[in-house]
């Protein structure tokens, strides 16, 4: 009898242990999908918002996707929310913003001087429409400080308008696009795609940086394989203390009001989809668990 109420009791402790890692993780566990990435993500901003952040979808239900699953991400129009974290809104932000993003803040990493490698695939819809001149970034690299201030971008990938999908380099917060002391090794343009070509399509980004004040800093974008843009000289940030930096991977829309001023009408939702979200030290790293997913 003893044993069987030290078995129940143990049991039973297990069962509440479970449901409270259910409770405080919820959704957010749902995002590290390993068919999806390797990188553990969390909804960002999204308190307030009237629709998911994301969702996993899966191929065989018709989705596009590489493997079994993908994210999928949609922004309705002026579907903006606050975060629980930090206790920023896109609301009221000056230029109101909105987003369908996951960001993996909490598995923070040290920049400074390191060389990393990240992967990701974008397949946008064929009725995918540009909200220019709103802005619609696709994947950042964000930075902050040590005790965890936030410091905005260091790289963004973004529709810009005229078809055109950029990359960018921020130095500082207040950097326009572009990072103080980098050389242009490729004629420093920095259209990587246009986005009509990239529409009902997987297309598959590869990004290499190091990221550090010293003269050998660098990054790389190919598209398909293709080194589309690179720049190389100091690349960062000018800010003290900017060591620190994690990924964000979806929509996010800057300036949600700036379409209806132009076109006098409401900005239109927005889909993409986006798998093999990989992170690495090293490429061949990265191409093992890139093919691991084919």
């Amino acid at each position: 009898m003893k044993q069987y109420l030290k078995n129940t009791f143990w049991l039973g402790l297990l069962g509440a242990l479970v449901l409270i890692f259910l409770a405080t993780t919820g959704k957010d566990a749902e995002a590290g999908v390993r068919d999806i990435s390797n990188v553990s993500w969390r909804v960002s901003v999204n308190k307030g918002k009237e629709f998911k952040s994301y969702e996993i979808v899966k191929a065989k239900d018709g989705e596009p996707a590489i493997g079994k699953r993908s994210f999928k991400f949609t922004v309705m129009p002026y579907d903006c929310g606050y975060s629980r974290y930090s206790g920023w809104s896109d609301c009221d932000a000056g230029t109101v913003r909105a987003r369908s993003e996951v960001s993996s803040s909490d598995n923070d990493f040290t920049g400074k001087d390191s060389e990393r490698w990240i992967a990701f695939s974008i397949y946008i819809p064929k009725d995918f429409q540009s909200v220019w001149p709103t802005k619609s970034s696709f994947f950042q690299v964000y930075k902050r400080t040590q005790n965890k201030k936030s410091l905005g971008p260091t790289f963004m990938l973004r529709d810009r308008g005229n078809d055109r999908l950029v990359a960018e380099l921020h130095g500082s917060q207040y950097d326009a696009h572009y990072c103080a002391g980098c050389t242009s090794v490729l004629s420093g343009k920095n259209t990587v795609m246009k986005i009509s070509d990239m529409k009902g399509k997987w297309t598959h980004f590869k990004i290499h940086f190091r990221y550090t004040d010293k003269k050998d800093g660098f990054w790389k974008v190919y598209v398909n394989d293709e080194l589309k843009y690179h720049v190389a000289g100091t690349t960062k940030s000018s800010v003290v203390g900017a060591d620190r930096l994690h990924l964000k991977a979806g929509i996010y829309q800057t300036g949600t009001d700036w379409y209806k001023k132009s076109y006098n009408k409401d900005i239109p939702a927005q889909t993409i989809y986006m798998d093999n979200i990989y992170f690495s030290k090293t490429e061949k790293k990265l191409l093992k668990l890139i093919n691991k997913t084919k």
